[in-house]
């Protein structure tokens, strides 16, 4: 009877300690460990940006194959890794490190709780010497990567390789398609833009101190803004270029 202060609830048991039949998502979602599962994902998709910056790493860059690139899916993306890895390395040295920094550093600094001041990591919160496992943060972590870390080093490679056909060699037609362009400045727009958003909103959940304190945030975000102007910094290096038909 509601009028007098009282609800009833109806819920399913069992007296022979049957289970009742749940379908394979609701199983797999009462059953996980939601935990684990969100630091596998930023594990592996942190795994997978680290391997795009280092692997071009011991590619060739004394060559550039003009004639194998329409052999090649993204030609343009192995290209322009390959080019950021050992003609940009002031800006390939710089994406290592907020990389690496996200795995291992405090993200900001701020009151976390009343009259405490504590860290966010990845893998929790350090607060009041003590230190809090948390899985929010891994979510949170692969968000970045993805959305912001992936698209910014896609226009990199995209940039630096246009500029090497574009201007070097004077060779549109090995230039990506219409589409291609605009989906590499578009993703890399909306990166910006949504990294700018989650910094934000540090502040207004953490204050003005948490704000500033913040380098896996505003930090970030100002040395990615700085890697872009140099990327689009006209340079007297010219990378060495040669046809071959591998």
């Amino acid at each position: 009877n509601k009028a007098a202060g009282s609800t009833r609830v109806e819920h399913d048991f069992s007296l022979d300690g049957s289970r009742l039949p749940f379908r394979i998502i609701q199983s797999f979602i009462l059953l996980s460990d939601t935990a684990f599962l969100l630091q596998a994902l930023f594990v592996s998709v942190w795994i997978i940006y680290l391997l795009a910056l280092v692997v071009p790493l011991f590619r060739p860059h004394h060559v550039y194959p003009l004639e194998s690139r329409a052999k090649l899916s993204f030609p343009w993306l192995r290209n322009g890794l390959v080019l950021l890895a050992h003609q940009r390395k002031q800006v390939f040295r710089s994406l290592c490190v907020i990389h690496i920094y996200l795995f291992i550093g405090p993200w900001f600094i701020g009151h976390l709780v009343s009259n405490a001041i504590g860290l966010k990591f990845v893998h929790g919160l350090w607060i009041g010497g003590r230190f809090l496992p948390d899985g929010i943060p891994y979510m949170h972590g692969s968000a970045q990567v993805l959305f912001f870390h992936i698209p910014v080093l896609v226009y990199l490679a995209y940039k630096l390789d246009r500029d090497t056909l574009v201007q070097r060699q004077k060779d549109t037609s090995l230039q990506p398609s219409v589409f291609t362009r605009f989906f590499v400045k578009s993703s890399v727009l909306f990166a910006l833009l949504l990294h700018l958003k989650s910094t934000i909103d540090v502040f207004r959940a953490y204050g003005l101190f948490a704000f500033l304190c913040s380098p896996a945030k505003l930090w970030t975000f100002a040395v990615v803004v700085l890697l872009l102007c140099i990327i689009h910094r006209p340079t007297n290096h010219t990378p060495k270029l040669e046809r071959t038909n591998r």
